[in-house]
């Protein structure tokens, strides 16, 4: 394993009919509910969504879909309310390791917190591409489900 790209090379890469079963797993996680409790009980608990924690595991889903762990090279960045749950998360050392063993077999999603002194382009372009791989992930979501449907 690679520790710093935290990605296995004989782990086989997660498929859009995976995605949303892995998206519930991780909100069945301890960690998951801890950080939601802690950031609702912050005075700024009132400008984040009720999902947040699941906007949260959605984009965990998409990172580990598109195997961006090396937080010196991310691909996709979160909006500023995602963001502030992943701060909230990753502040539980311990919970965030167990988070990622228990859901991804180790392969810890890197977070550094330097990337918002990026410049707004390339902050623009990562969450663009947040925006474009999580529409492609939705309609998939939406085919399947209408497959299943009719």
């Amino acid at each position: 394993m690679d520790a710093a790209a935290g990605s296995s090379s004989k782990k086989q890469k997660i498929s859009n009919n995976d995605a949303e079963t892995l998206k519930l797993k991780m909100m069945q996680h301890d960690s998951i509910a801890k950080a939601n409790k802690v950031l609702m009980a912050s005075n700024t608990a009132a400008v984040y969504p009720d999902n947040i924690d699941e906007m949260y595991c959605e984009f965990m889903t998409l990172k580990i879909m598109n195997e961006d762990y090396d937080a010196s090279k991310a691909q996709l960045s979160p909006g500023g309310t995602v963001d502030q749950f992943w701060h909230t998360h990753v502040l539980d050392t311990a919970g965030y390791a167990s988070f990622f063993w228990d859901i991804n077999d180790g392969d810890m999603v890197h977070h550094d917190v330097s990337k918002s002194q990026d410049s707004d382009e390339l902050i623009d372009e990562r969450q663009e591409k947040t925006r474009s791989v999580s529409f492609h992930l939705v309609c998939n979501f939406v085919y399947l489900f209408l497959c299943v449907i009719l």
